[in-house]
């Protein structure tokens, strides 16, 4: 066991000694870590943060959840252009695209984004303020054989180990609108809210109250243009927020109001086998893999072109109470001349009695 990474690593007889000697190029228990890794950590993050993420690795080797909760810290670190380097490219991910039986060309039919949260985005139908929704493709039938439809790369010895299946995430919403967020499936509906996201709304009170507090904003969320992203050497105080004051939503002066405007998408997800047959290897030595586990091909059409609309309106309107309390008025006013005179007649009538 002491060699499995470490070639030149020997096992300890000697109880009273390390269980493995390693080489000059690994430490660790099983001599598994290289000495150069702790080196460019130390560089990295400072001596005291190194070690801090030395326990957290240790961790995260019998519990990979809390290396998860600490990565969008020290990916903060990294530069736009390398965490965009880190993900897969358009042509690694996207095979091809079809929409309404015809094929389209990738680079032009979809948008590339990069999300903090997300890493690289590839959109069909991107929408925003400059094209304001201008060339994008409308769905005029329904039905399967008038979808978008997009033949995907997994690269499942990509994925990391703690992941039970290879997937690529799907959101589905309104063009230009955000994706609603979630880390639970890897195919969800959208709530694309057009004027306000409550969400959205709690989280920018969270964001504004870690910058006062710790200099920046949680790398997990969405920040503002002008800030920075807190790194791992502040993660004891963006955890303090929560610890202390709780959650956005149960802090008084955080005032968010129902959205104005919702647009939801109820979806219905099936899985089935390929319908294609892919390939086969001939005279492969090296064995060969199942291309089946790396092609998967996401199918999204309308089951109908109807859509529902659930509208808030007043009970009564406007207008409609003026008239009601303008006919309730007359009719008082009117019964209260009529008294006055009868009693008047019955007064002039017992005088001259």
């Amino acid at each position: 066991r002491c060699n499995a990474v470490d070639a030149g690593a020997v096992c300890g007889e000697d109880r009273s000694q390390p269980m493995c000697i390693c080489s000059t190029a690994y430490t660790g228990t099983y001599c598994s870590a290289p000495v150069a890794m702790y080196e460019r950590m130390d560089a990295w993050l400072g001596p005291q943060e190194a070690a801090r993420m030395q326990t957290v690795l240790g961790v995260a080797q019998s519990s990979p959840a809390a290396l998860i909760s600490v990565l969008p810290s020290v990916y903060a670190l990294l530069t736009p252009a390398q965490k965009t380097a880190m993900g897969w490219a358009q042509n690694e991910m996207i095979d091809s695209i079809d929409f309404g039986m015809s094929a389209l060309d990738i680079n032009t039919a979809l948008t590339s984004i990069f999300d903090e949260q997300l890493g690289n985005c590839f959109t069909f139908n991107y929408a925003n303020e400059t094209n304001n929704g201008e060339g994008l493709h409308r769905a005029s039938f329904a039905g399967q054989h008038r979808a978008l439809s997009v033949t995907l790369k997994l690269h499942p010895s990509e994925q990391v180990a703690w992941v039970e299946s290879t997937s690529i995430s799907t959101f589905i919403h309104a063009p230009g609108t955000p994706p609603n967020q979630g880390i639970t499936y890897s195919l969800r509906g959208a709530a694309a809210d057009l004027i306000g996201l409550r969400k959205g709304c709690y989280t920018a009170c969270y964001q504004d109250k870690v910058l006062e507090k710790c200099g920046c904003m949680d790398a997990r969320m969405k920040k503002a243009t002008s800030a920075t992203q807190c790194q791992f050497k502040d993660k004891d105080c963006v955890d303090s927020v929560t610890a202390q004051l709780g959650e956005p939503p149960s802090w008084a002066w955080c005032k968010c109001p129902p959205e104005c405007y919702k647009e939801e998408y109820a979806i219905s997800a099936t899985r089935a086998a390929l319908p294609i047959k892919l390939a086969r290897c001939a005279n492969a030595t090296g064995g060969c893999p199942d291309q089946r586990e790396s092609i998967a091909r996401l199918t999204v059409y309308l089951e109908s072109l109807e859509s529902e609309i659930y509208v808030e309106v007043e009970n009564m309107p406007f207008f409609t109470m003026l008239s009601n309390i303008g006919g309730q008025l007359g009719f008082l006013l009117g019964m209260s001349i009529v008294g006055i005179i009868e009693l008047l007649t019955l007064c002039a009538t017992l005088g001259k009695d």
